[in-house]
């Protein structure tokens, strides 16, 4: 008994590292885009070139979650174009960087 106690457990640790690096590697695979829930990939638009950011006054918030809060409130929509996301109110200038998160941004 304990001889297959150890085997079966050494086999479910096996078994758990082989799940947790399959995971990790899939979802760094991905990009930042692609790993985006549904609700707020819903209010990103692609922006062609970077949109008019003079004389608004810049307003950086933590997550893609906030700000996709502050596009509801707002009723405007989420412009991303390269490494940031912005939504634009009048003369304040929401935006969120990739890379307060750790993500590595694309290009």
């Amino acid at each position: 008994m304990r001889v297959a106690s150890v085997i079966s457990s050494m086999s479910l640790g096996a078994l758990l590292v082989y799940s947790m690096r399959f995971t990790l590697l899939e979802r760094a695979s991905r990009s930042f885009m692609d790993r985006l829930g549904g609700d707020v990939r819903e209010k990103i638009i692609e922006a062609s070139e970077p949109p008019e950011l003079r004389g608004k006054t810049p307003i950086r918030v933590g997550s893609l979650e906030d700000l996709a809060r502050v596009a509801e409130e707002a009723f405007k929509p989420i412009i991303h174009h390269g490494g940031v996301f912005h939504v634009l109110d009048g003369n304040v200038r929401y935006e969120f960087h990739m890379a307060a998160e750790g993500d590595v941004e694309e290009k």
